[in-house]
């Protein structure tokens, strides 16, 4: 029985380390991604006219105000409540939007933007459950950019990662 304790004991500490240090990688990667940006995925209910997948880039208060009458509806969660508060005048003086469509079969389906590279390409990670569900479910994801990134052509690339 104590060799097994100690035995537990080792292995535990070990995969505790090593938990450490690919959770420290993660941070510092991100971190150093030279376009800096940040994400919010905001879930919308599923609409069958709408694209699987579209990009839109909003680089003005107006285009803001055109583009998101027609989304704010079908948009579900807390970040859309105070939307309109935060991308004002202000922020799109040093900033801009990229707003990626996503059409999922599953609303188990999540996504995490892992990097925005300086020609325009956005890496998505898929992020598939064991165990899905039948509903079908939309997803907004807003990144946002400062005005100094080069290019306002993107596209995406989905990489599915199992959980």
């Amino acid at each position: 029985m104590k060799k097994f304790l100690i035995v537990f004991i080792t292995v535990m500490f070990s995969a505790s380390l090593f938990a450490g240090c690919a959770n420290q990688r993660d941070r510092s990667s991100a971190s150093s991604d030279k376009t800096g940006f940040n994400a919010q995925y905001i879930r919308a209910a599923y609409s069958s006219g709408v694209n699987q997948s579209n990009i839109t880039v909003i680089s003005s208060k107006n285009d803001f105000d055109q583009f998101f009458p027609g989304h704010m509806s079908r948009m579900n969660g807390g970040s859309d409540n105070n939307i309109h508060e935060k991308y004002t005048d202000n922020f799109f003086t040093d900033n801009f939007l990229v707003i990626v469509r996503l059409i999922e079969n599953s609303g188990s389906n999540r996504h995490e933007v892992k990097s925005v590279s300086e020609n325009g390409e956005i890496v998505i990670n898929r992020l598939l459950p064991q165990i899905g569900t039948s509903d079908m479910a939309a997803w907004n994801i807003i990144i946002e950019l400062n005005n100094e990134f080069n290019t306002r052509q993107f596209q995406t690339v989905i990489v599915d990662v199992g959980l």
